[in-house]
């Protein structure tokens, strides 16, 4: 299975990870609806995902029923996957895994230095506007300049055409996301890997890296709900590796 990681030392003990469309489907953006279907359904995705070819996972993932809201919940609070209503996922035990599932939002991936806790955001524009980064910074016991952040695979500027009142309504949440917009061609262009980096630094997080690409371009690796309305997700995975 095809995946985009971080670029974590292997002996750091965070394991983190995106998947690609390889794995899901070869039938097309309808066909990959199957990937949400059979994880609601407790299916065999989540298998695909257990048993790939980077390694088994130490458990199944615990899922969200995503909400585009700002919600972070502890992944010990959750009893049933697809049943809690919440947009990030954090824990502090080994080997519990949490997941969220994208395709165009981003994924943001959180951590400290010590590799003792993490958590998996699902940051999509909604989220970052009205708090979901801060969220998910404040399930956290270590201070913020000492967490690390990966952004994964979203949308990327080019492709996100947006109105003016999109870009107001983060301008008037904080002038400091001026940067993140772009004009062209008569259309404004926002860019949400730079938005959430902002959040996160405004944060207190310095540690910040991204992944370099878009889902909307890159059409044979990644779903793209803008580009293809129904299609399937990425899912975005990240636990604490006892070493067990």
């Amino acid at each position: 299975m095809d995946v985009v990681a971080p670029s974590w030392d292997s002996s750091f003990g965070i394991r983190a990870f995106t998947t690609t469309r390889d794995g899901w489907s070869n039938s097309g953006p309808l066909g990959a609806q199957s990937l949400d279907s059979s994880l609601t359904d407790g299916g065999d995705a989540t298998e695909r995902i257990h048993h790939s070819t980077i390694g088994s996972l130490p458990h199944l993932p615990r899922w969200l029923r995503q909400v585009h809201g700002t919600r972070t919940v502890n992944a010990t609070d959750i009893k049933s996957s697809f049943d809690t209503e919440a947009d990030a996922v954090y824990t502090s035990v080994p080997d519990q895994v949490c997941g969220i599932l994208t395709a165009d939002c981003l994924p943001i991936v959180i951590c400290d230095e010590r590799a003792t806790e993490v958590a998996a955001v699902h940051a999509g524009w909604r989220g970052l506007l009205h708090g979901v980064v801060e969220s998910s910074i404040k399930k956290f016991s270590t201070p913020a300049a000492h967490l690390i952040a990966w952004i994964g695979p979203g949308i990327g500027r080019d492709a996100y055409r947006v109105d003016p009142t999109f870009r107001r309504r983060f301008l008037f949440a904080n002038e400091a996301f001026h940067s993140a917009f772009h004009y062209h061609n008569g259309q404004w262009h926002a860019d949400l890997y730079a938005i959430a980096e902002r959040r996160l630094r405004l944060l207190g997080v310095e540690n910040v890296t991204s992944y370099d690409g878009c889902t909307f371009n890159e059409t044979d690796r990644f779903y793209s709900y803008r580009r293809d309305g129904a299609t399937g997700r990425m899912a975005t995975l990240v636990w604490i590796d006892s070493g067990t």
